[in-house]
């Protein structure tokens, strides 16, 4: 819960580091535990149980907490706890697939969520704030920035055909073909239903909402070439991944067998 007020008071730069690469290189490590414990029916009970209920309450917390910010960044830090929860998903079903689902999940994530936090750092340098209302009539003066962040936050949402989309997917089928995890699934979605919500706020301000202090007499925007070119990549990992996912998903079988194994 330290998450958002770090998200808010850091810059930038160092909050996008946090939210995704410390992320996941403490789920691998995780995943090198929990999936040794899971060896033993036992250990898989239990501990199935314990990342269960931690799951849960990431994705509820998280998602709820998320529709009260007015500032973007806290409000991506709460998605990122509740991204957390799916990803706990993946541990809870103790298979392959799940761990396959893991990886790329981490994988989407990361792309989505640097590519967002890079519109944050444009925003946040041009209007000097963080505030969601403050990206009224974004597609007015940038529709790049506008629009890549649409893409983003779709697959945040696990909207397709995102990168988020197959990686939820992924997750939720890991869940589903452990047999017993049904109600972890349909929290799960409940949950999704209700980030759509938060996540279309924004994309709602941007293009639909005119406000005079998001009004910006020096017509449109143009960005940096660093800040450009990780928009881009960013999208383009999110975009690739959503419609040709099959190569990433060898990848992530590829990245499964060294901790299975």
């Amino acid at each position: 819960m330290w998450a958002p007020d770090v998200y808010e008071g850091a810059p930038t730069p160092i909050t996008s580091y946090l939210s995704v690469a410390s992320k996941a290189a403490g789920l691998a490590a995780l995943a090198r535990i929990i999936y040794g414990f899971f060896t033993t029916e036992t250990a898989g009970e239990y501990w199935g149980i314990l990342i269960a209920v931690l799951a849960a309450l990431a994705m509820i917390i998280g998602n709820v907490a998320a529709i009260l910010q007015s500032n973007i960044k806290r409000m991506l830090a709460y998605s990122s706890i509740a991204q957390a929860g799916y990803i706990l998903v993946g541990f809870v079903a103790a298979s392959e697939l799940g761990l396959s689902g893991i990886s790329i999940y981490i994988f989407a994530y990361l792309f989505a969520n640097m590519g967002a936090f890079a519109i944050v750092v444009a925003v946040g340098h041009k209007l000097n704030s963080d505030k969601i209302e403050d990206y009224a009539g974004m597609a007015r003066r940038s529709p790049l920035i506008a629009g890549c962040m649409t893409v983003f936050l779709l697959s945040l949402a696990g909207i397709p055909p995102t990168a988020g989309f197959i990686a939820k997917y992924k997750v939720f089928m890991a869940a589903i073909e452990n047999g017993t995890l049904f109600w972890l699934v349909m929290i799960a979605v409940a949950t999704t239903v209700v980030s759509i919500f938060y996540y279309a706020r924004v994309i709602k301000e941007m293009f639909i909402t005119e406000r005079e202090v998001a009004t910006n007499p020096e017509g449109r925007w143009s960005l940096s070439s660093p800040i450009t070119v990780a928009i881009l990549v960013g999208l383009l990992g999110t975009l690739i991944i959503g419609i040709f996912p099959q190569p990433f998903l060898e990848l992530a079988s590829t990245v499964t067998q060294s901790f299975v194994y």
